[in-house]
């Protein structure tokens, strides 16, 4: 038996058993700005790794990388979803269209350097493991960095030539 990482991330992370990754809606109504807790959902996954939610077009949202392993485990669950520095992580939409527009905040720390540390690519999804091509080239608006949080917005209105040439090998 292979000892368990000081910060795990389990494959498996279908039910009540796992913490999940909490992603935060920005962008709160006036009610919501109101109330006493930030509305979230944790992300979750099928067992290969990943961890997913629905989110809506136009929106913003804050993928919370900070919570610890302890911070996990004192709710109670077994399977952890807790970020490692130094890893790589793909944050990818599956259900995407031309006028898909996104923004996600997500803490990475000061010393991420958005210039090399972050890249585009294309996911492969049809086979598991997952698979990821590299894109030649940052096709959106420039990443920022602030405080350690790291600010993407994906637009793929510059991707409708694909979308187009794709639809023939959905049939």
């Amino acid at each position: 038996c292979l000892a368990e990482p000081a910060e795990p991330w389990h494959a498996d992370c279908a039910g009540p058993h796992c913490y999940g990754v909490p992603l935060y809606r920005q962008l709160l109504t006036a009610q919501e700005n109101t109330d006493s807790a930030t509305p979230n959902i944790k992300m979750m996954g099928q067992g290969i790794s990943q961890r997913n939610t629905l989110t809506v077009n136009n929106g913003v949202y804050y993928v919370d990388t900070t919570v610890s392993a302890d911070q996990q485990r004192a709710s109670g669950t077994s399977n952890l979803s807790v970020f490692r520095d130094k890893e790589t992580y793909y944050l990818f939409l599956l259900y995407a269209k031309p006028s898909t527009r996104q923004t996600y905040q997500i803490y990475v720390g000061d010393d991420f350097d958005p210039a090399s540390d972050i890249q585009a690519v294309r996911a492969q999804i049809k086979t598991a493991p997952l698979t990821f091509e590299s894109m030649p080239d940052w096709p959106w608006e420039t990443p920022e960095l602030n405080n350690g949080v790291l600010t993407v917005t994906l637009d793929l209105s510059a991707f409708e030539s694909q979308f187009e040439a794709a639809k023939s090998q959905s049939c």
